[in-house]
């Protein structure tokens, strides 16, 4: 039972130790130092030669260059919720249609009187031949009714039709 404690304890320990060996990115190095140092000490002095050479050569380090330029720094801001526009338009059309071309680009400033979209006009052209064909229609009516009553009058005047009351 003793042994079976002993050992899990000694094995989260060598996890424990391999973890921050891992984790830690100058533990590494630390630990190569404490190596490397008790190798110089060894009494065999060509053992210790050749360990340095191999340090030496396990520590290369490859340097970049480049040019410093001067650049505008971006500067981001997270945060949670939403940003609206100080100006805002909101656009009603007088009539409702599809849109067949948008005329102006998201941001772009405009004036009034730009034209920014272009409606489909064929059901407004077909109802304004509905409405001139119905004026039309109404007109003749009423020159119709125009003529049949300057007729009725001119039958009054000569006493020719019946009079109603």
């Amino acid at each position: 039972m003793r042994g079976k404690v002993v050992l899990s304890l000694l094995a989260v320990a060598c996890l424990g130790a391999a973890g921050w060996l891992y984790l830690s990115p100058d533990a590494l190095g630390r630990v190569q130092q404490v190596i490397g140092a008790k190798q110089v000490a060894a009494p065999d002095k060509q053992a210790a030669a050749s360990d340095k050479k191999a340090d030496n050569a396990g520590r290369s380090v490859s340097i970049l260059s480049a040019v410093a330029s001067t650049a505008d720094f971006p500067i981001r801001r997270y945060a949670i919720g939403f940003v609206s526009s100080p100006a805002v338009v909101n656009i009603n059309a007088r009539v409702s249609s599809q849109i067949v071309s948008i005329d102006v680009k998201d941001g772009q400033m405009v004036k009034t009187g730009d034209l920014l979209f272009s409606l489909d006009d064929r059901a407004l052209k077909a109802q304004l031949a509905k409405d001139q064909a119905a004026l039309a229609k109404d007109q003749a009516m009423l020159a119709s009714s125009q003529s049949d009553l300057q007729r009725a009058k001119d039958l009054v005047a000569k006493q020719a039709g019946t009079q109603q009351t």
